[in-house]
């Protein structure tokens, strides 16, 4: 394994996800501007919430997380690799929010605290 540590997150089942691997792959979709990907250590996948590309804003969850889930398996992903679950944010992360930096890198924490409620609903 070559990544950032802070950047893997072993699953329950001992796999690890690589949340610089599956983000750039992700924002590949024509639908999504911007997203994070997260995984629980207690769980056995990941799920994504990503903000929607200008372009598609009446474009259904479904479709977006269909149109993702093709984009990871063409680039070789593996199954628990692949998000399950998706949530489509309104909010546009920027520096103006502090969800993200000037050179508009995600800051995951703040990510994770202001989307907490949402990631736990994506598991249950």
């Amino acid at each position: 394994l070559i990544d950032r540590k802070k950047d893997l997150v072993k699953l329950s089942g001992g796999e690890y996800v690589s949340y610089g691997k599956l983000e750039p792959l992700i924002r590949n979709s024509e639908y999504v501007d911007n997203c994070m990907v997260y995984a629980d250590p207690n769980e056995s996948y990941c799920v994504v919430v990503i903000t929607r590309a200008p372009e598609a804003s009446s474009h259904p969850e479904d479709i977006i997380l269909e149109d993702i889930t093709n984009i990871l398996r063409q680039a070789g992903c593996v199954k628990f690799e692949i998000p399950k679950k998706i949530h489509v944010s309104d909010v546009v992360w920027g520096p103006e929010n502090d969800l993200c930096t000037a050179a508009l890198k995600l800051k995951r924490n703040k990510l994770r605290t202001h989307y907490s409620q949402i990631l736990i609903d994506l598991y249950n």
